[in-house]
């Protein structure tokens, strides 16, 4: 597969000498999420390719355009899977991106993010220079962890040209159980009392008045742990096609997500609770919450004050509203700082992040 660094190389130093912005562009899958991007496209797709794979270590080095449903595909030919299993929306989404948005699916919990998964990345600055932080090793610990400082960044500290990764096996089994819970209090409440049990949970999610419950690993303790859950609470069953379930909320392909409302995403304490706002979707056993409706930052930080959290206005954004939770003068500085060290003529992705970057 091509390799165009060398062409990346030369479009950020032109642009640079041009003082002309540059807008990152993968596989197009994340132009939903932060703020309208500004610049000329640079265009990350042609750069795809697995540049090595280490089945017996579980370690793989990709570029930044290879579809995430190239690298699954790959992964399981020897029964191995990315651990935090980013969304592929319709099979666009690309490894690139995935990190640069710190994306990660519904066993985030219990497998990491994707951000926990990065061993090394190859980087290119906005003065043109191409760095290499990290390894392909799992033990490569030294220096500053620069190459997960660029997950969740949206690109505003460089692009991301390769990425290193470790992997995971896949389970052996997997099952998935419903059950009716009407309130999302009482839905929060359930999912406290299974995250102190053993079971071996990957998925906890509630929706639409049901809880849904995933167990993966081996066999008999998947089919143990499914006949105790069942035992304890009698009107549950199981899901028959529970991968297609699980890739909906993974993809935003689940009818919740197909609103025309604006919707917030909350990163919040698994068991905190607030009356002023009323999820839609609890994911990652309650540390993840989706609310639909029209309210502005302002509000959101004023309900989570109390208890901690932050907000993302993931869909519906208006103008050049910020759509991330606010920062402290503190971090704003060190974000500003680092910007300065990384792009400091302020080409790459400007104001993508929050205006002020």
């Amino acid at each position: 597969m091509p390799d165009i660094t060398s062409q990346l190389l030369e479009q950020v130093l032109e642009a640079r000498l041009e003082r002309r912005c540059l807008q990152i562009v993968g596989g197009g899958s994340k132009e939903h999420y932060g703020r309208p991007s500004r610049g000329s496209k640079i265009e990350l797709s042609g750069h795809q390719g697995i540049i090595s794979y280490q089945p017996d270590e579980l370690v793989l080095t990709v570029r930044c355009g290879t579809r995430i449903e190239v690298i699954q595909a790959l992964l399981a030919e020897k029964n191995q899977m990315l651990a935090s299993d980013p969304p592929q929306y319709n099979g666009a989404a690309t490894i690139g991106g995935s990190v640069a948005c710190n994306d990660s699916g519904p066993g985030r919990p219990w497998t990491g993010s994707i951000r926990d998964s990065v061993l090394g990345i190859q980087l290119i600055t906005g003065k043109g220079d191409k760095l290499q932080f990290g390894g392909r090793v799992m033990k490569n610990v030294a220096g500053y962890d620069v190459s997960r400082l660029q997950c969740g960044a949206m690109g505003c500290m460089g692009i991301v040209s390769e990425v290193s990764l470790k992997v995971m096996p896949r389970p052996a089994h997997s099952l998935t159980m419903k059950l009716e819970i009407n309130s999302h209090i009482d839905a929060l409440e359930h999912m406290s009392l299974l995250a102190r049990s053993a079971y071996p949970i990957s998925g906890n999610c509630w929706i639409d008045g049901i809880q849904y419950v995933r167990f993966e690993g081996a066999y008999s303790a998947v089919e143990k742990a499914a006949k105790d859950y069942a035992r304890l609470f009698p009107d549950a069953n199981e899901l028959r096609d529970g991968s297609s379930f699980w890739g909906s909320v993974r993809d935003h392909h689940h009818s919740f997500f197909r609103s025309s409302r604006r919707l917030w995403r909350l990163s919040i304490h698994p068991t905190a609770q607030y009356s002023e706002l009323e999820p839609g979707l609890i994911d990652w056993s309650g540390a993840q919450r989706w609310i639909p409706g029209e309210h502005n930052m302002t509000e959101m930080v004023a309900a989570l004050s109390p208890i901690g959290g932050n907000a993302s206005l993931i869909k519906g954004g208006i103008g050049e509203e910020d759509v991330f939770h606010p920062m402290d003068e503190g971090s704003q500085r060190l974000h500003v700082a680092l910007k300065s060290k990384f792009d400091p003529d302020r080409i790459f992705n400007p104001g993508r992040m929050y205006s002020w970057l």
